[in-house]
């Protein structure tokens, strides 16, 4: 006769499949709960211990920087009553090479060419091999006029990478005899931007070319701010909060020792005759005109 067996037991060949098969079902258990741990410790890594890091990350994306210009110092006669170089308010378009592919630098260029008076030839010229890749605005054309920034602002999605600031044009009043001791300015060039990158010129910098605009132009100038604000892909600000500023410092105004009066006092005196008139002040060398012509 058989012996029954109890498949209930837990001493039978029964009950040793099932401590068999729990056995696996703990383990996998074990193994599930240690998987969702890990990930849940991974996930607080990212978002809490990590957050931080990755928010700035991603606002330094998002965050552009735009220059605000100083005003350049003004020049005058020693009776700091007769402006002989002042500034006009006016406005710069700019590019920003990196937001742009080379097909789309192309077709941005042929629609700005045309508000700007410019061939698209000339606008990509403009950009330096060195700055294709960078962030930083490339000045294409200053001297711009309301109207054209108004059309730029009222078509941005047709201009992506254009971006615009305020910026002073140069202007002399009346100076006839006396550009050639005053000088003028002009935008800097890649050979002056090689010698001066350290003294905080950039590719946008305006500089003095000759004369007193030249010979004191490292006070004229003043030193640019910066205004720090978050935009979307399509160059927009999203934010007014956001927006952070480092006010300029503006250009020293400077006082000559001449006068205006007595410079054209010696204009008349010269007349159209080819040559030069130098006024001196005997008791202390000071130069009171100087009127050279023909003169520019």
């Amino acid at each position: 006769k058989g012996i029954p067996c109890n498949m209930n037991s837990t001493h039978g060949p029964g009950g040793n499949i099932r401590q068999y098969y729990a056995g696996r079902i703990y383990v996998i258990m074990a193994l599930f709960v240690l998987v969702f741990a890990v990930y849940i410790g991974y996930l607080f890594h990212l978002q809490i211990v990590k957050g931080m890091e990755y928010k700035n990350r991603a606002r330094r994306v998002a965050q552009r920087v735009i220059p605000i210009q100083a005003q350049r110092g003004e020049i005058y006669d020693r009776h700091y009553d007769s402006p002989l170089a002042i500034n006009v308010d006016s406005f710069a378009v700019n590019i920003i090479p990196a937001e742009l592919d080379e097909e789309m630098l192309r077709t941005v260029a042929g629609r700005l060419a045309e508000q700007l008076g410019l061939t698209p030839g000339e606008i990509i010229e403009q950009i330096p091999a060195s700055y294709r890749y960078k962030y930083k605005p490339v000045e294409i054309k200053n001297g711009v006029n309301f109207d054209t920034i108004t059309y730029l602002a009222e078509h941005i999605d047709d201009f992506p990478g254009v971006t615009w600031h305020s910026k002073s044009i140069r202007r002399y009043p009346d100076i006839d005899s006396l550009a050639h001791v005053v000088g003028y300015v002009g935008n800097i060039t890649s050979k002056e931007l090689q010698v001066l990158y350290n003294e905080g010129y950039t590719i946008n910098s305006m500089i003095g070319k000759s004369g007193i605009e030249k010979q004191y132009d490292e006070l004229l100038r003043g030193e640019n701010g910066k205004r720090y604000q978050t935009v979307d892909v399509h160059g927009k600000q999203v934010s007014t909060s956001t927006i952070k500023e480092v006010p300029p410092q503006n250009g020293k105004n400077l006082v000559l020792t001449l006068d205006e009066r007595i410079q054209t006092l010696s204009e008349k005196a010269l007349g159209k005759r080819m040559g030069s008139v130098v006024v001196l002040k005997p008791a202390t060398g000071e130069i009171l005109a100087m009127v050279s012509y023909p003169w520019f």
